[in-house]
């Protein structure tokens, strides 16, 4: 059995830490969590005798990446999860630094559960991090096989990001669906061709050398009720300065979205993701091109580059719209 005590954490968290090894019960721990994370307290049996001899007091166990310590809340089903980690000082808070942190929970039937999360809390600065859960779990202490802790950075959640993608393409892909390439700051956008709510077909290649502005909305959406004046504004300004938009309606139903963008005065295409991916693909759809939240904007520069440009106002669209703009003289012009 591989031995999960490694070097102690010094300070604040030098607390008396009982080594955990890790066990067999749900995913091999040395897989990892999942892509992306990163075991920092490897799944461990809490009901062994040599790393819990005080069963239902408060324990902690350590790993060379933080300390989980654990407690009995007030009523039978609820225990408490606190996981410090040393704060990385500001100078040395690269893209591996710890972003986010979770327990991983396997019951003694075998099930592997994540979600028993009733109440977070996260405590970051100083010397220590301390992230803490209040967990509500059917049975309390007794259900529990394993404890674990995963944690991810921002280039776990970066390789999380593409692995979840490639998984999302691929089912799309077999699935036959239509989808709009995914929003990578800075890289170039990918080709794409879709349908659109009024029966037409808009294509990248149509707007080469214009600023493309990609709107999330929906008509049930109330906070996307203050931009629609805004982005009527910004196309009447600028349309003949190069300036096309592109709306993507989340209504379930194309006849509401479609009767929605003309009660709005939302004149430009408009895509519905419902009907292009289908309703059961919907996740897969906004996890591929990141389209997900609304009201959100994204933009697309003349050179065809996602903009690192985020908000909507009409200072960035100016900004985006004259950079660099006498590189392209034949730019098209819209009537």
């Amino acid at each position: 059995m591989k031995n999960h005590c490694r070097t102690l954490i010094a300070g604040a968290m030098a607390a008396a830490m009982v080594c955990a090894p890790a066990t067999g019960a749900g995913p091999d721990p040395a897989e990892g969590p999942r892509v992306g994370w990163l075991w920092a307290i490897e799944p461990f049996d809490i009901h062994d005798p040599e790393l819990h001899p005080r069963f239902g007091l408060p324990n902690t166990w350590g790993s060379d990446v933080g300390a989980l310590r654990m407690s009995l809340g007030e009523r039978e089903d609820e225990v408490i999860l606190e996981f410090s980690f040393p704060t990385e000082p500001a100078d040395r808070q690269g893209d591996n630094r710890i972003l986010v942190t979770r327990p991983d929970i396997v019951l003694r039937r075998g099930e592997w559960r994540r979600e028993f999360i009733d109440h977070r809390e996260q405590h970051r600065g100083g010397a220590v991090s301390i992230d803490q859960w209040t967990l509500r779990i059917p049975g309390g202490l007794d259900a529990i096989a394993t404890i674990g802790v995963a944690y991810s950075t921002y280039e776990g959640q970066r390789l999380a990001r593409e692995h979840n993608r490639r998984q999302a393409q691929r089912r799309m892909e077999e699935a036959g669906a239509w989808v709009l390439p995914p929003f990578d700051s800075g890289q170039p956008y990918g080709d794409f061709e879709m349908p659109t709510l009024d029966h037409g077909i808009i294509r990248a290649q149509d707007f080469r050398g214009e600023v493309i502005l990609i709107h999330n909305w929906a008509s049930w959406c109330g906070p996307c009720e203050r931009v629609y004046p805004l982005l009527r504004e910004l196309e009447e300004q600028f349309a003949d300065e190069g300036l096309v938009i592109i709306g993507v309606n989340f209504d379930e139903s194309a006849d509401v979205a479609r009767r929605a963008a003309k009660e709005k005065g939302l004149s430009w295409p408009q895509i519905h993701a419902f009907s292009v991916s289908g309703p059961d693909l919907m996740d897969l759809w906004s996890t591929y091109s990141g389209l997900g939240t609304f009201p959100s904007s994204r933009f697309i520069d003349r050179d065809g580059n996602v903009s690192y440009e985020r908000g909507l106002n009409t200072t960035r669209v100016e900004r985006l719209l004259r950079r660099d703009a006498g590189r392209n003289p034949d730019m098209p012009q819209r009537n």
